[in-house]
């Protein structure tokens, strides 16, 4: 429900979307990390976690930066 909210939210704030887009994938990944143990999940979930975290909190990164100078 909060990743949904936070990406709605993101759509109407502008210029800053892709800032809330990052901030929002990396507290997800912060939650994730603090319930890993509560839900008993396998280790490498979280490890995969972190990667796509990355992966996703770098290409928003590159668009903003491509977007900016492409004009």
């Amino acid at each position: 429900m909060v990743p949904a909210i936070i990406s709605l939210f993101a759509t109407t704030v502008g210029g800053f979307g892709f800032a809330v887009l990052m901030a929002g994938f990396i507290g997800a990944y912060q939650v994730d990390r603090h319930v890993f143990g509560w839900y008993g999940l396998p280790q490498w979930f979280l490890r995969m976690r972190f990667i796509l975290t990355c992966a996703v909190v770098v290409l928003l990164a590159l668009t903003v930066i491509a977007g900016n100078v492409r004009g």
